[in-house]
């Protein structure tokens, strides 16, 4: 997205499936237009979007990176979001160099193969936003893997360990600062909401009865012992573990 008004776009790929499926997608927003498609690279002219055939030896991917390297030297952007591209760590990096380097910086978003570079470069709490599914959190989750093949034990986990794998990703630093979990129950972590909420229920005998995953607001109730035993726990382990500024507990 940029600050510009409007989107002249021009597709490249040899694929007319893709290029007709990308075409009604990107005409479905009001401030894109799409001026043509073709199957080769010939006759375009004013590029803003290039879709790249990738075979599976990274050659797409590259291309990519090489193009988006020149392309956001000196950008003003408001986000960039990044998706399918073969993990490549050296890549990444001279990409958020770059991006870390303008004097706004862009909103980072990741999902898929960006993600993996992401985190595999050890830079993914430089991200606004990751996108992972339930086996991708747990890729996140394993602060050794370097890459989802390789994810220790909880690879192929139920979508009801998402919690718990939430706070090993943030503790790992393997995480973006919010994270948008698909499944069939879709998780939206703000500022540390569901790491506090497994944090408390596991540090006392409370009743959860309130997340707002939006701003970070969590309600539990319990006897006074209970409550405080989850409270002086989330207070505790998001400070030592997760480096938050934690304010004095009180009571009245």
């Amino acid at each position: 997205m940029r600050r510009a008004v409007g989107e002249l776009v021009c597709l490249v790929d040899d694929h007319e499936v893709v290029r007709r499926g990308v075409r009604d997608l990107l005409e479905s927003a009001d401030d894109i237009t799409v001026a043509g498609d073709s199957v080769t690279e010939k006759d375009r002219n004013s590029t803003m979007v290039t879709v790249y055939r990738v075979t599976g030896s990274g050659a797409g991917s590259r291309e990519a990176y090489a193009r988006m390297t020149a392309g956001l030297e000196g950008s003003a952007y408001d986000g960039v979001t990044f998706h399918y591209l073969m993990p490549d760590v050296v890549w990444h990096n001279k990409i958020l160099w770059i991006l870390e380097a303008l004097p706004s910086r862009p909103l980072l978003v990741a999902d898929a193969g960006f993600m993996y570079a992401a985190k595999m470069s050890g830079f993914a709490a430089h991200y606004d936003l990751f996108t992972p599914d339930a086996g991708e959190m747990a890729f996140l989750a394993d602060e050794v893997a370097p890459h989802p093949f390789y994810t220790r034990g909880f690879l192929l986990q139920e979508e009801e360990r998402i919690p718990e794998l939430i706070p090993l990703a943030y503790a790992a630093e393997n995480s973006a600062l919010h994270l948008l979990i698909k499944g069939r129950t879709d998780y939206v972590v703000a500022e540390g909401a569901i790491i506090a909420a497994d944090i408390a229920s596991k540090s006392g005998d409370i009743a959860m009865d309130f997340i707002d995953r939006f701003t970070g607001c969590v309600l539990f109730t319990g006897d006074v012992a209970a409550v405080e035993s989850s409270l002086e726990g989330t207070v505790r382990t998001l400070a030592t573990v997760l480096g938050f500024t934690p304010a004095p507990l009180t009571r009245t």
